[in-house]
C-alpha cells in the first residue's frame, strides 16, 4: 500500500447517460475490529445521477421568485447548462446528473451538500440506494407502494475482502458512494464481507447490467488490492444480512479461487451469465465445482457492439431473410425505411437487433446503437445524446472530460466536415461545454427553437454519414421512452425518409408506441412490423441442445414450461430441477414494481385466480367494480384472450407473481376466492380451499373428485387426487378413500396398472366388510382387463360368498356379471348366460339398474358366443335403450360395439360402422380405453370387408396402441389377425405373413385359444404358402373348434379353411368345411353364413365344371357381397373370382 491513508476521489466519465466512477488511492483506511450495523449517510444515486431535496430547491427558486423557465436562462446567463426538463425532474423528486446538481448548486451559491436529500427520506420506488443496517424497511422512511408484503428478489454482488475492516473506515464510505453510482445499496454482513444490492427497493431490468458495472469498477480501482473475489447472483431479499447460510453467502466467497493475473475475479450465476450474454462475455469453462447450484462462470470483457457473437442464431428465418431485403433496397434505391421489432419481453428481440447488425456491417452499412433504460432516469436529450456521440466517434468517456477539453468534440467535428452553424447543437448532445457566445446565443432562443435545433443538427449529422455509407441505426427499448422522445424520434424519422438509413427499433408488445405517437410521423416512409412469435418447439429444442450437461428429460420439461419464450427458456436450464431461478423472478419482479400498488394487488390476485381468468370474477375479489387492467398501460402483464377474459402473457409470469406473495397473504387470497366459488364450481372451491390450508379442504377435494369421476372427467380427478395426496399423511381421515379415488381415475385414465396397486393400497387401509367389498369388485374388473384371470377367478370365490352372507344384493350381482363375463373368452356361453341372468336377478332385487343393464349385456354376449346373432341384437338393443334412458355412458360405448359386431353377421355393413364409430367416440369421451380399443377392432372388420384396408389398417393402429397401453394382452392377436389382412389387401404380402406368424405365436404363449385361436390359424393358413404351415395351422384350429369356443371361431375358421382348400384346387375339401357351418344356420339365420357358404359352394361347384348357371349365379353372388359389405371378406378368392 502507498500509505496507510488513501484520499478518494470520484470522477464522473462516460457519455451523457453512461458514466462510470473512478477511485483515486489516498486514503482507504481498514483495521481489525468488530462490525457494528450502522448507517452511512450517504445520498442514493443511480447511474451517475443524484437525488436533490425536492422541497429545498423550490424554496430557493421562489425566494428570488424565478420561475423554473427564468431559473434556466438565468443558468444559462452564467455559462451552466441546466434545462427546464432537468429543473421540474430535480424538484418533482427525480435524480438528474451531477453535472445539474453542481450547476444548480452554483447559481443559488450554496454548497452541493445542502441540496442533497437526507437518506431516510430518499428512499423513493425509483431511486434505491442506502447501507443496510437491519433496521426494518418502515424505519427508513421506505415507499410502502412498492415495499408491500411480496417476497421480493434482489440482484447481489457479493464482495469477499482479504482481511477485516471497520464500520466507520472511510473504505466503506466510499464503496457505498462508488455503489450508489450505479443504483446499489450496501449491506454489512461480516467483517470479511460486502454486500451490494441491487432491485431494492424497486426492482430493475437492468440489475444485473448495472451490478456487473458496479464490479468492474471496483475492480479497476484501488480497492481491489483488498479484494479476493467477487460473486454475483440473483437471491431472495431478506431485510437481517446475518441470515444468510445458504452456500453462495459472503461467508463462502472468500475460500474461492481467485483467477490468474492481476484482475480481481468477477463470478456470475448461470442464470444470470445468459440474461447479460449480450452486452458481456464469460468463460463457459470457469465453473466452480460442478457440485455446486447454482453454477458460476467467470466474467471476460465486455462486449463491443460489432463483436460476433459466438452461438448462432436459433431460428427467425423468415425475418432473416425479411431484413436481407430491406438492406438491399435501402442501398440499391438510397431510401430510408424502419424495422420495428415488437414482441413481449425475452423473445430475443436484442440479440436479433445484434444478428441484424451483424448482417448489416457485412453488407457495407455502418452500425451505431443506442437504448433505452428502464429506470426512468433517460430523457429525449440523453438518449439521442449517445446516438450522436457514436455517430461523432466520440470514444467512450468523452461526455464529462469534453467539460475541460471540449477540442475533443470540435476535432470530430472538422474530421466530418460538418457545418459550423451546428457546432452549439453537437456540444450540448455531447455534452461539452459552451463558450461564452454560444452561451448566449443558446440563451436566446425559446424552448422549442432548441429542441427543433438539435434534432435538426442530429439529422444534418446522420445525413453526413449515410452520403459515405448506408447506416443502421438501432434504438433498443422504446416502450421505455417518454412523449419526448417519440416526438424526437418521429421528427428524425420522417428527415431521414430518402436517405440510405434503416433504422431498427425494438419495443414490446404491451402498449407500445407505435401507433399511438409514432406512426403520424412516418408519411411514406417504409415500415416494416415484425410480430416476433415465440420459437417453435424444434428451434426450442435446438436452443435447448446448447446446455449440453443439462438432463435430456430436464431439456424437454424446460422447453414445454418456456412456451417458446428464448429469455425464459435459458433461465430454466440454467436453474436446478426446472424451479423458477431467482434471476428470473427478479425480472418478473421489476415489471411488477412498475406499477402502481391498485394494480400489483390486482396481478397478484389474478395469479391466485390462474393463468387465464375472468374480469368480472377479479373485480370481485379485489372489490373494485371499475377495475380495468389495460390501465396499467404499457407495463400491462396480463392481455385480453376473449370476451371478459384476459391471460398472463406467460404462464412463468403468472408463476413468479403468485409465488412471491408472502405465504399468510396467499392463503387468505385462496380463501377469498373459494368462498367465490362454494356454490358455483366444485372443483375449485375444493382447489383454493385446499390451497388455503383449511382443514375442511380433504373433504371438499373427495367430493370434488367424485363429481369430476361422474362426469368423465379422469385427467381433471387425478390431478385433483394427486394434489389431495400430497398434503395427507397416512394416518390422516378418509385416508382409504383417497387410494380408491385414485383407482378409478386411473382406470378411466387406461392406467390399468396404476389402478391395480390403488385398489390393493385402499384394500391395506380398510376394515370395514362392506368397504372391502366394493374395493375387491373394483379390483377384480381391473384384473379382467389386465387380463389376470386366475387371479380374478380366485378373488371373485372369496367375495362372492361374503355378499351373499351380507346380504348386499347390488355388491353380488356386480360380482356374478364379472364371473360371467370371465366365460366369454373361454367359450362357456351356457355358464356365462346363467351367471348373468342370476346377476340381472339380484340387481332388480337390489334396485341397481345399471348392474341390471350389464348383465343384460352379458346375455347378449353369450348368444354372440353361441352364434345367435338375431338373439343377441335383441338383447344388446335392449340394453343400449337403457342406457341411453339412465345415461349410462361407459356401458353404451362397448355395448354399441357389441351391437356393431352382430350387425356385421346380419349384412348391415352402414349401420355396423356408425355404431361402430359412435363407440370409438363416446368411449374416449368417457375414458373407456377397452370398450374403444374394442370398437376400433369392429370398425376394422367392416372396412376389411370392404376392401378399405388403409382406413382399417388406422383403426387397426388405434386399437392395438389402447391395447398395450392397457395391458389388455388378450386383443393384440385379434387386431394383428386385422393388421395381416389389411396389409394383404394392400399388395404388402411378406409382412402380412411375418405379422399373422406373430399373432399365432402370441395365441400359445397367452394361452388365447378357446378365445380367438381357430380364427386365427385359419388366416394363417389362407396366407401362408408353406404348404406344412397350412396343413399344421389347420389342424390345430380344428382341435380347438372340437372344444368349447365363442362361434366366431367357427364362422372364420370354416370359411378360411375352404377358401384355402379352393386355392389349392380341392373342391371335396371345401364342401366339406362349408357343410360343417350346416348347425350354425339351423340354430337361427344368418346372412354373414348364408353368403358366403353359397359363395363356396359355387365356386367348389366351378373348379369342378364350368357353365353359363354356375357364372350367372357367381356374378349374383358378388354383387350380394358388395351389398353386404363382404366383397373383400375372403380376400384372395377374391382374387381368383376376378380372374374367372
Amino acid at each position: 500500500m502507498e500509505s496507510d491513508c488513501q484520499k478518494i476521489r470520484l470522477v464522473q466519465t462516460g457519455c451523457a447517460g453512461q458514466r462510470s466512477i473512478q477511485l483515486h488511492r489516498h486514503a482507504l483506511f481498514f483495521r481489525t475490529g468488530v462490525m457494528y450495523p450502522t448507517t452511512i449517510n450517504l445520498p442514493p444515486a443511480m447511474d451517475g445521477r443524484i437525488l436533490l431535496n425536492p422541497s429545498l430547491l423550490k424554496d430557493l427558486r421562489k425566494r428570488r421568485a424565478l420561475s423554473q423557465e427564468a431559473l434556466a436562462e438565468l443558468c444559462l446567463s452564467r455559462q451552466l447548462c441546466v434545462s427546464v426538463a432537468s429543473i421540474k425532474r430535480a424538484e418533482t423528486g427525480k435524480v438528474v446528473l451531477y453535472r445539474t446538481a453542481r450547476h444548480l448548486a452554483t447559481v443559488f451559491d450554496v454548497k452541493l451538500d445542502q441540496l442533497l436529500v437526507p437518506v431516510a427520506a430518499s428512499m423513493s420506488p425509483n431511486e434505491p440506494a442506502r447501507v443496510n443496517t437491519g433496521r426494518r424497511s418502515s424505519d427508513l422512511g421506505i415507499n410502502a407502494g412498492v415495499i408491500d408484503d411480496t417476497v421480493r428478489y434482489v440482484v447481489e454482488l457479493h464482495v469477499a475482502l482479504s482481511f477485516a475492516y471497520a464500520v466507520d473506515s472511510p473504505a466503506l464510505a466510499a464503496v457505498a458512494q462508488l455503489a450508489q453510482q450505479f443504483g446499489g445499496q450496501i449491506q454489512v454482513p461480516s467483517e470479511h464481507a460486502l454486500v451490494i444490492v441491487f432491485g431494492y427497493p424497486q426492482a430493475y431490468r437492468s440489475d444485473a447490467e448495472r451490478c456487473l458495472c458496479c464490479a468492474l469498477a471496483l475492480q479497476r480501482e484501488a480497492f481491489v488490492g483488498h479484494v479476493r473475489a467477487m460473486l454475483i447472483r440473483a437471491a431472495r431479499w431478506q431485510e437481517q444480512p446475518s441470515r444468510r447460510h445458504d452456500d453462495a453467502s459472503p461467508h463462502a466467497i472468500p475460500a474461492w479461487p481467485a483467477a490468474g493475473g492481476t484482475n480481481v475475479p468477477i463470478y456470475v450465476t448461470d442464470a444470470l451469465s445468459r440474461q447479460l450474454a449480450t452486452r458481456f462475455a464469460f468463460a463457459a469453462t470457469a465453473k466452480l465445482d460442478a457440485a455446486e447450484r447454482p453454477r458460476y462462470f467467470l466474467f471476460e470483457r465486455v462486449l463491443a457492439h460489432d463483436d460476433i457473437l459466438h452461438q448462432p442464431l436459433i431460428g427467425r428465418h423468415t425475418e432473416i431473410r425479411q431484413f436481407k431485403g430491406v438492406i438491399n433496397v435501402a442501398e440499391q434505391y438510397q431510401a430510408g425505411h424502419l424495422l420495428y421489432l415488437r414482441g413481449m419481453a425475452g423473445l430475443g428481440k436484442t440479440r436479433l437487433a445484434t444478428e441484424f447488425a451483424d448482417i448489416a456491417r457485412q453488407q457495407g452499412f455502418v452500425c451505431h446503437h443506442c437504448d433505452i433504460l428502464d429506470n426512468g432516469t433517460d430523457n429525449w436529450l440523453t438518449i439521442l445524446g449517445r446516438l450522436a456521440c457514436s455517430l461523432l466517434e466520440l470514444p467512450h468517456g468523452v461526455a464529462e472530460a469534453a467539460a475541460g477539453s471540449p477540442d475533443i468534440v470540435d476535432a470530430a467535428l472538422s474530421r466530418l466536415a460538418l457545418p459550423p452553424e451546428w457546432q452549439i447543437f453537437y456540444r450540448i448532445l455531447a455534452a461539452a461545454p459552451l463558450d461564452a457566445r454560444q452561451h448566449a446565443l443558446y440563451a436566446e432562443m425559446s424552448s422549442e427553437m432548441r429542441s427543433l435545433n438539435l434534432i435538426k443538427a442530429l439529422h444534418v449529422l446522420i445525413l453526413h454519414r449515410a452520403i459515405r455509407c448506408p447506416l443502421l441505426l438501432t434504438i433498443e427499448d422504446l416502450h421505455w421512452g417518454d412523449t419526448y422522445m417519440f416526438e424526437a424520434l418521429g421528427t428524425l424519422l420522417s428527415l431521414t425518409r430518402e436517405a440510405p438509413v434503416v433504422w431498427v427499433v425494438t419495443a414490446r408488445i404491451e402498449r407500445d408506441p407505435l401507433d399511438d405517437d409514432l406512426r403520424h410521423h412516418l408519411g411514406d416512409l417504409a415500415l416494416s412490423i415484425f410480430d416476433l412469435a415465440p420459437l417453435g418447439a424444434a428451434d426450442a429444442y435446438i436452443l435447448a441442445e446448447q446446455f449440453d450437461d443439462v438432463d435430456v428429460a430436464h431439456r424437454r420439461r424446460c422447453v414445454e414450461r418456456a412456451q417458446g419464450n428464448p429469455l425464459f427458456l435459458t433461465q430454466l436450464l440454467a436453474s436446478p430441477e426446472a424451479s423458477l431461478s431467482d434471476s428470473l423472478r427478479h425480472l418478473v419482479q421489476s415489471r411488477l414494481d412498475d406499477l402502481d400498488a391498485r394494480h400489483r394487488r390486482a396481478l397478484r390476485m389474478a395469479a391466485v385466480l390462474g393463468n387465464d381468468f375472468e374480469l368480472a370474477l377479479l373485480r370481485q375479489v379485489i372489490g373494485d367494480s371499475q377495475y380495468q387492467p389495460h390501465e396499467a398501460g404499457r407495463n400491462c402483464l396480463v392481455r385480453r384472450s376473449g370476451v371478459g377474459r384476459y391471460r398472463f402473457v406467460h404462464d412463468l409470469v403468472m408463476h413468479c407473481i403468485y409465488d412471491a406473495i408472502e405465504p399468510v397473504q396467499r392463503q387468505q387470497f385462496h380463501r377469498t376466492v373459494a368462498e367465490l366459488f362454494r356454490h358455483s364450481d366444485q372443483r375449485l372451491y375444493a382447489l383454493h380451499l385446499h390451497r388455503s390450508g383449511d382443514p375442511a379442504a380433504a373433504e371438499a377435494m373427495f367430493d370434488a373428485v367424485d363429481r369430476a369421476l361422474a362426469d368423465y372427467r379422469f385427467d381433471v380427478a387425478m390431478e385433483m387426487c394427486e394434489l389431495s395426496a400430497s398434503g395427507q399423511p397416512d394416518n390422516a381421515p378418509h385416508n382409504a378413500r383417497l387410494p380408491t379415488l385414485r383407482a378409478r381415475a386411473a382406470v378411466g385414465l387406461g392406467q390399468i396398472e396404476s389402478a391395480r396397486g390403488y385398489y390393493l393400497r385402499a384394500l391395506e387401509l380398510t376394515v370395514e366388510p362392506r368397504e372391502r367389498l366394493a374395493l375387491v369388485t373394483g379390483l377384480a374388473a381391473v384384473l379382467n382387463m389386465l387380463d389376470e384371470l386366475d387371479e380374478e377367478q380366485r378373488l371373485l370365490d372369496i367375495a362372492i360368498p361374503l355378499a351373499r352372507e351380507l346380504h348386499d344384493d347390488a355388491a353380488l350381482a356386480r360380482l356374478l356379471c364379472l364371473k360371467g363375463n370371465m366365460c366369454f373368452p373361454r367359450g362357456e356361453f351356457a355358464v356365462g348366460r346363467r351367471l348373468h341372468e342370476e346377476a340381472a336377478r339380484y340387481a332388480q332385487s337390489g334396485a341397481a339398474v345399471e348392474i341390471e343393464a350389464q348383465a343384460m349385456s352379458g346375455i347378449g354376449d353369450s348368444y354372440y358366443a353361441q352364434g345367435k346373432m338375431h338373439t343377441a341384437y335383441r338383447t344388446f338393443s335392449r340394453c343400449l335403450a337403457m342406457c341411453r334412458e339412465h345415461r349410462f355412458l361407459n356401458l353404451e360405448a362397448s355395448n354399441r360395439s357389441a351391437l356393431a359386431s352382430v350387425l356385421i353377421y346380419l349384412a348391415q355393413p352402414v349401420t355396423a360402422m356408425e355404431n361402430a364409430l359412435s363407440a370409438v367416440q363416446l368411449a374416449r369421451q368417457v375414458g373407456h380405453h377397452r370398450a374403444q380399443m374394442v370398437a376400433h377392432l369392429t370398425a376394422s372388420w367392416v372396412l376389411l370387408g370392404l376392401g378399405q384396408a388403409e382406413q382399417a389398417e388406422e383403426e387397426i393402429e388405434g386399437g392395438l396402441a389402447l391395447s398395450r397401453s392397457l395391458g389388455a394382452v388378450r386383443f393384440e392377436p385379434f387386431l394383428m389377425e386385422g393388421m395381416a389382412r389389411a396389409l394383404w389387401q394392400q399388395g404388402r404380402q411378406d409382412q402380412a405373413k411375418r405379422t399373422i406368424i406373430t399373432a399365432a405365436e402370441k395365441i400359445d404363449r397367452l394361452q388365447l385359444h378357446g378365445f380367438i385361436g381357430p380364427w386365427v390359424f385359419g388366416t394363417l393358413a389362407l396366407l401362408t404358402d408353406d404348404r406344412d404351415v397350412r396343413r399344421q395351422a389347420l389342424v390345430r384350429g380344428e382341435a380347438i373348434l372340437g372344444r368349447d369356443c365363442v362361434a366366431h371361431n367357427a364362422f372364420r375358421f370354416l370359411v378360411n379353411a375352404a377358401e384355402t382348400a379352393l386355392l389349392d384346387g380341392d373342391a371335396a375339401a371345401a364342401i366339406r368345411y362349408v357343410d360343417r357351418l350346416t348347425p350354425y344356420t339351423e340354430l337361427e339365420s344368418c346372412p354373414w353364413l348364408e353368403y358366403h357358404t353359397s359363395l363356396l359352394r359355387q365356386c367348389a361347384k366351378r373348379l369342378q365344371s364350368d357353365n353359363e348357371q354356375i357364372r350367372a349365379a357367381l356374378v349374383s353372388l358378388r354383387m350380394q357381397g358388395q351389398a353386404y359389405g363382404f366383397s373383400h371378406s375372403t380376400p384372395r378368392l377374391h382374387l381368383l373370382l376376378e380372374s374367372w
